[in-house]
């Protein structure tokens, strides 16, 4: 049988298409619903009452919550459907994470990179790459250094301090004189190479400090 009838759904208007015959769980209709609801849901409606009267106004009628389109039918509270300020924010969300993974991933391959300047190599080797380590942080942190230049010079342009005097020197020492170096000068060096850094971050800035630790100028150019 097919009943021309309507009935209001969650605040919305429905047009009743077509029925189907009752069934175990009473009549099957197809309902049309306006803009802002879902169209073409399929509810399942008991009739309560005599079939003349069957949703007409007249005569209550209860929707099955058999699945999350009856709830746009019905007014349930239990609606399944995702909110848009919950898909807005897990998109919004995607670049934050796709950024800090990639931060976390430059600052780890620096870190890598420093420990095997400090391990890798002839006692030679290892104070000369933190010569290095010092310039590559420099070069992170926008210092403008003379493309051409000796250790010295340079120091002007990395805080001129005595700690980075000493690093030049010591590793100009090792270049130029290698037997003069010994083993326990790579562990005195490297503390110095820390100690240098670490006043060169200060000179930074915050933001600054943040800048360089994820800048890949220093990997590109190694």
């Amino acid at each position: 049988m097919n009943l021309a009838a309507s009935f209001t759904g969650n605040g919305c208007p429905a047009a009743v298409l077509a029925t189907v015959p009752p069934g175990p769980i009473g009549y099957q209709v197809v309902v049309s619903l306006p803009a802002g609801c879902w169209p073409d849901v399929v509810c399942s409606i008991e009739k309560i009452g005599t079939l003349e009267n069957f949703g007409l106004g007249g005569c209550p009628l209860r929707l099955d919550n058999l699945n999350p389109v009856n709830d746009v039918c019905n007014g349930a509270a239990g609606d399944e459907r995702v909110p848009t300020w919950a898909l807005v924010a897990g998109v919004s969300a995607v670049p934050v994470v796709v950024l800090g993974l990639a931060s976390a991933l430059i600052v780890t391959m620096k870190l890598l990179r420093r420990q095997r300047r400090r391990s890798t190599g002839d006692p030679v080797q290892r104070i000369v790459a933190g010569w290095d380590e010092l310039l590559d942080h420099a070069h992170d942190g926008g210092v403008p250094l003379p493309d051409v230049a000796t250790r010295r010079e340079r120091c002007a342009f990395l805080g001129g301090s005595a700690t980075v005097t000493a690093l030049a020197d010591r590793a100009d020492r090792a270049v130029f004189a290698p037997g003069a170096t010994d083993p326990g000068d790579v562990d005195r060096h490297w503390a110095d190479v820390m100690q240098a850094r670490n006043e060169l971050s200060l000179s930074f800035g915050r933001r600054g400090r943040l800048r360089a630790a994820v800048n890949i100028a220093s990997l590109r150019k190694r």
